[in-house]
């Protein structure tokens, strides 16, 4: 059986309206991924690739200038008005009009945290959908590949972990981060700053709590990937050996099983090979321009501690603090995805 043989025999319907929905453009093709992936030729992927950084990098770079000349215009004319204060005869004016200024900062700031989460809640939904897509399809190229045995706990295993990545993102590690933007909020407006230790914690929980969870899934994916393509690989051994023992017959089954376990690990390897550099593709623009959204609230923070007021400073800080939580948690579920699937890519080698 040839290698187009046993990819007619998948179906990649799902993955091609899924793709139609993300890149509107039609650029991207996963069946024609798939053969020039076979063929060798790597010129397709590597230069969508790169186009889509360069694009994802001037978008995001046009959106977060706005948000950092804002920033930095509202902090320069607070910290001037704070200097100003003596000028008032009525202290109570100064001070609403401080006030005022730190709200619109506020307003702001909420506004750009609240375009993070959007963005990062949209490129984890987009990657758990890829997902759900794409491991049918995997799947059976690792039951031609490697055997069943793989196939089936892989798809159980990634399907596990789909769903506890899915919950445990949207039920714990995204409302601690909405509540980490509130607080923050609430501590710039506060002159004692007493909600401070909570703030600390709270960053500490969802740094530690992120990095946890991808020791966790991405040791998971190590010892699943090490045990079950093992005992695939040791079955189809023995069935080829002993289809090898028959006179007359065996040299040509043989041949014959080598041929198609060598092309069936062809597919699978550059279906996984494909899969890795959709997302890529999939996480690049969100990711740019949330590490641009924070990037340029640290940006304006640093430029603001030279002259601006302290607490409108720590601020800034804070909030961009936010949205690098964001990046860190869609960065991290891109990441555990694509060494899951790498994982097992690299260690299934069919038997061979």
């Amino acid at each position: 059986m040839s290698e187009i043989n046993i990819l007619e025999q998948m179906d990649f319907s799902m993955l091609e309206e899924m793709l139609n929905e993300i890149f509107p453009t039609g650029s991207m093709s996963f069946q024609e991924m798939i053969g020039n992936l076979m063929k060798g030729d790597m010129k397709f992927s590597m230069g969508a690739v790169f186009d889509m950084i360069k694009s994802a990098l001037l978008q995001g770079i046009g959106e977060s200038r706005n948000v950092f000349l804002a920033v930095l215009v509202l902090g320069i004319f607070g910290a001037l008005l704070a200097n100003v204060t003596e000028l008032f005869e009525n202290k109570q004016v100064a001070e609403f009009a401080h006030y005022f200024i730190f709200l619109l900062l506020a307003i702001l700031l909420f506004k750009s945290f609240q375009m993070s989460l959007e963005i990062g809640e949209g490129a984890i939904g987009r990657i758990v959908d890829f997902m759900r897509a794409f491991i049918p399809a995997y799947s059976l190229s690792l039951c031609f590949s490697s055997g069943a045995m793989t196939a089936y706990s892989y798809y159980q295993f990634v399907f596990i972990m789909i769903y506890g990545l899915e919950s445990l993102l949207f039920a714990f590690f995204i409302p601690l981060c909405q509540c980490y933007a509130f607080l923050s909020v609430m501590n710039g407006v506060s002159r004692a700053k007493r909600l401070e230790g909570i703030l600390v914690l709270l960053d500490r929980v969802i740094k530690g709590g992120v990095k946890l969870a991808s020791f966790l899934t991405i040791g998971s994916s190590l010892l699943h990937s090490m045990i079950m393509p093992a005992i695939d690989n040791v079955n189809t051994k023995l069935v080829q050996k002993s289809i090898g023992m028959v006179p007359g017959l065996g040299d040509i089954t043989d041949s014959m099983t080598e041929v198609f376990l060598g092309s069936a690990l062809l597919i699978k390897n550059s279906i996984g090979v494909a899969a890795l550099i959709l997302l890529l593709l999939i996480c690049m623009v969100p990711l740019v321009k949330l590490f641009c959204i924070g990037g340029a609230l640290k940006l304006a923070g640093a430029l603001l501690g030279m002259f601006g007021e302290r607490k409108q400073v720590h601020f800034i800080e804070q909030m961009g603090n936010g949205s690098f939580h964001m990046f860190q948690i869609t960065l991290c579920t891109m990441v555990m995805f694509f060494i899951s699937v790498a994982l097992i890519a690299g260690v299934t080698m069919g038997g061979m």
